[in-house]
């Protein structure tokens, strides 16, 4: 096997979404907008000096994409209709992959602090959140990043907390 190289591409929008399906009084069951962050990663095989995907060919397979998506309300594109992260990814994935076989992963980020990373097969979400304790002498922060991964089993689930991380290998579906 040659020398590998990974391609990573940025590609932001910004769109419109209601999560349907999230409980009651969810503050994401609400129509809000989002700054979205969509990175696109190909790890393919150096041959002969070629570095294969560019950075062009990457935003010509992105721009129609991107088109579709681009100050949209996110519910109103098939496929879409509960428009979490997760399913988003997979989303961006599905039109993706076929244009660019070497993709190896997406992430999409919805706000500096949560999103959500698909590989095809897996999707694994992040959350990130700050805890600020004021006290009489001080005070200090504290940051909970949380991580889930789909489990190929759902009934299968397995918690393991280390340290302020907590990773949680299977969750309900939620499309």
């Amino acid at each position: 096997m040659g020398e590998r190289i990974l391609h990573t591409a940025v590609a932001p929008f910004e769109a419109a979404r209601q999560l349907p399906k999230v409980p009651q009084g969810n503050q994401c069951g609400r129509m809000h907008g989002h700054g979205f962050a969509v990175i696109l990663h190909a790890n393919q095989d150096r041959v002969g000096g070629d570095i294969g995907v560019d950075f062009d060919q990457l935003g010509a397979i992105w721009a129609p994409v991107q088109a579709e998506l681009h100050y949209a309300c996110l519910n109103d594109i098939p496929g879409l209709e509960n428009p979490s992260s997760e399913i988003l990814a997979r989303w961006v994935w599905e039109r993706v992959k076929p244009a660019l076989p070497a993709l190896s992963w997406v992430i999409v980020h919805e706000t500096g602090t949560a999103g959500c990373h698909y590989d095809g097969r897996h999707s694994r979400i992040r959350k990130e959140q700050r805890f600020d304790y004021g006290i009489a002498d001080g005070g200090f922060s504290r940051l909970r990043s949380i991580h889930a991964k789909r489990s190929a089993r759902p009934s299968v689930a397995r918690r393991q907390d280390a340290g302020p991380l907590r990773f949680i290998d299977c969750f309900p579906d939620h499309r």
